[in-house]
């Protein structure tokens, strides 16, 4: 068979569409320009018409085309984009069942668009399917021994919006437990460590002004100690960075 024609033909092309798409939608996170975003997001679509299932690639262009979307939200906010995101990751989740490498990247990308979603419709329904996908990526986490920090603060987050809606005091408690776990992997000395520990105590004063219950007053103090010594650190190492910027400048004169 000629190189030129038939399935060749069809694979290569494929792949220089995806290629350039993905080189825009690069030169668009470097510089912005909507022109650049929609011809990258014409090519993805262009792309994926050309990977129908069971084509190996098709994975990695519905993702990419679900990326230059999620960029397309960003910039305008349209939430039937937001919808066509979502859609496009369910089909991403059906292409890597159980146990593919990818399905926890998929289980929490597609939760965090629900979430997204939830923020802008209200339903409940949206916002428990995001909690139950990032519960089962979790759990894909740890029977990998991965950390899951991504997960752990995202789930938590979106059971303090189940607290808020429903007022059922197990989401809180479960969300405490989950920005605890994260708070073991951000170790003294992180760079993250400071907001995360903000994020505990700040739920553990929810509980507690929820419950009247006095059981956290001693982890809160304790985190608030932590938070106070953390800004002041910050703000002193500020301080010298700024002093040896003085004095490189002065050097340079």
């Amino acid at each position: 068979m000629p190189l030129h024609s038939g399935p060749h033909l069809t694979r290569i092309a494929s792949l220089s569409l995806n290629n350039l798409a993905v080189a825009l939608q690069s030169l668009y996170e470097c510089k912005g320009g909507l022109r650049t975003l929609n011809e990258a997001t014409s090519l993805h679509r262009e792309a994926l018409g050309l990977r129908p299932a069971p084509h190996p690639d098709r994975f990695m262009s519905v993702n990419n085309l679900a990326t230059a979307l999620q960029a397309h939200y960003v910039y305008d906010g349209n939430n039937k984009t937001m919808n066509e995101v979502i859609s496009l990751l369910r089909d991403a989740l059906a292409l890597c069942p159980s146990p593919h490498p990818d399905r926890t990247m998929s289980l929490s990308n597609l939760a965090r668009c629900l979430r997204i979603l939830y923020d802008y419709d209200g339903r409940i329904k949206t916002l428990n399917e995001a909690i139950a996908l990032h519960r089962e990526a979790l759990a894909l986490y740890h029977s990998h021994s991965h950390k899951p920090t991504f997960s752990l603060g995202a789930n938590s987050d979106a059971l303090v919006r189940q607290f808020e809606r429903t007022g059922v005091l197990e989401a809180l408690d479960e969300a405490i437990s989950l920005r605890r776990e994260l708070l073991a992997l951000r170790p003294l000395g992180h760079r993250h460590r400071e907001h995360v520990v903000y994020a505990v105590m700040t739920i553990l004063q929810k509980r507690r002004e929820v419950t009247g219950d006095d059981r956290d007053e001693e982890e809160i103090d304790d985190l608030n100690a932590e938070l106070d010594d953390l800004r002041h650190q910050k703000c002193e190492a500020d301080i010298y960075r700024e002093i040896a910027r003085i004095r490189r400048a002065l050097q340079g004169t």
